[in-house]
């Protein structure tokens, strides 16, 4: 395969190698590696019986998290942000390691690049005031692109958090219109059709990396489905983005969610 860059890539992928060879660039273009070390990666996560999650997911209590499941541009990195900036400790961002522990889940934090957007940066009372070259941007798309390590160091403290069991489940997504917070319990069935749509349906990105074939074993993946769906209360929170009130709002929830299961945290209307 062949990324045209900027830098020219020219990668092999052969199980159980990848190489990579560089052009006209003194540093690696660790974004493309990472993203393209990832579908390989997957394949052995899902032997395994576990699943690589398109998800976000922060630290509720210790051994317990909530996991947050969206498409793209629902606010998974923002709210992983916004929560970091308010004390909360995270699991994985735009990807989670999730796999069977018994008869609940487990998640994982994933080693993984953050890309975090100007908006995103700009609001946040911490990135916001750093000064603009605090991290590499992408040429494409502007975004800023670190590792959990260059967090730690904005923040002051490790952000990372160990493994927990998934005590919640958020389906997540943004409402411009609003600046504040609204949750709502899923229904069974309700649970079941957003967990097939956003962990079996939505588990790596497509389109970009010429020539790639994919032949996923949906076994595990129903398999961590089915877990979660039994084990585990799932919300639909909708947050306003116009103001830090719902980021506020949304932290505060999140810590009253029980990590054992009950009682149930006050809904938001």
């Amino acid at each position: 395969m062949v990324h045209d860059g900027p830098p020219l890539s020219i990668v092999t992928v052969g199980e159980p190698s990848i190489s990579v060879a560089q052009f006209g660039s003194e540093s690696a273009h660790l974004p493309f590696v990472h993203y393209l070390v990832k579908y390989p990666l997957r394949r052995a996560v899902e032997r395994q019986g576990a699943v690589l999650a398109h998800s976000s997911a922060v630290q509720i209590a210790p051994g317990a998290c909530c996991l947050f499941l969206g498409p793209h541009r629902a606010g998974k990195t923002t709210v992983f942000v916004e929560m970091i900036t308010r004390g909360l400790s995270a699991l994985g961002n735009d990807a989670t390691l999730l796999a069977p522990a018994g008869d609940q889940v487990e998640a994982a934090a994933w080693p993984h690049v953050v890309r975090i957007d100007e908006g995103t940066v700009r609001c946040n009372r911490v990135l916001g005031a750093l000064p603009e070259d605090w991290a590499p941007r992408n040429r494409r798309d502007g975004k800023a692109e670190v590792f959990f390590s260059r967090l730690d160091e904005v923040f002051s403290r490790p952000i990372a958090a160990p493994p927990a069991r998934v005590a919640a489940v958020v389906d997540l997504g943004l409402d411009t219109t609003s600046t504040g917070l609204a949750v709502r319990r899923l229904t069974p069935p309700e649970k079941r059709a957003f967990i097939g749509e956003r962990l079996i349906e939505d588990r790596l990105p497509t389109g970009w990396l010429p020539g790639w074939t994919w032949q996923p074993d949906p076994a595990p993946v129903r398999v961590v489905a089915d877990l979660l769906i039994d084990s585990a209360p799932m919300y639909r929170v909708r947050v306003g983005v116009a103001t830090s009130r719902w980021a506020d709002a949304l932290a505060d929830w999140v810590r009253s969610l029980e990590p054992h299961g009950a009682p149930e945290p006050a809904l938001v209307p």
